[in-house]
């Protein structure tokens, strides 16, 4: 059977930082706050293969993957590319690059055929969610005005299921 799989990180972080993304989240996220914790998405929802097939794929790359820093300094506004909104991300200065790689590493296998090239990668933390350009443009410069910098530790990946409005861990994955 089918279902709605796909791989992100819940990153370590410490406790004021998440109490301040939590905070924001909890305000302009409202549909993701309560669903999902703060995490990146390396693998977007794929429709295509069982649990068994994804998992086997994702154990397949992961062998040469090492835990990693990262450190989220800036706020931007992304389109939603399926919809009229304007997504609040904030993006990592530090192990930007890690994320493209393990992306890139993690299509490389049967994934492939699913790999969306018509939309950018952008490792991010979502922070928000806006109809208006000019709201979501205001709330980023808010956000960088305070240069808040806010440091994690990537050590695992978590396959998850999605299915409407929740998400359930299949298998989290220890990095090296």
């Amino acid at each position: 059977m089918s279902l709605t799989l796909a791989v992100v990180s819940f990153p370590h972080l410490d406790q004021q930082a998440v109490q301040v993304i939590q905070q924001h989240r909890e305000r302009y996220d409202t549909a993701h706050f309560q669903m999902i914790a703060p995490h990146i998405t390396f693998v977007f929802p794929c429709f295509a293969f069982t649990s068994e097939e994804f998992c086997n794929a994702i154990l397949n790359q992961i062998a040469s993957i090492n835990s990693f820093e990262m450190e989220f300094n800036t706020a931007c506004v992304v389109q939603d590319s399926f919809s009229a909104n304007y997504h609040l991300f904030l993006i990592a200065d530090k192990g930007n690059s890690t994320c493209y790689r393990i992306h890139d590493l993690l299509y490389d296998s049967i994934l492939l055929p699913e790999r969306r090239f018509d939309i950018a990668y952008i490792p991010h933390l979502r922070m928000g969610t806006y109809v208006s350009s000019v709201e979501a443009q205001q709330a980023a410069n808010d956000w960088n005005k305070h240069a808040l910098t806010i440091n994690a530790k990537i050590d695992a990946l978590t396959i998850i299921q999605l299915d409407q409005h929740q998400v359930s861990i299949i298998k989290q994955l220890q990095l090296h």
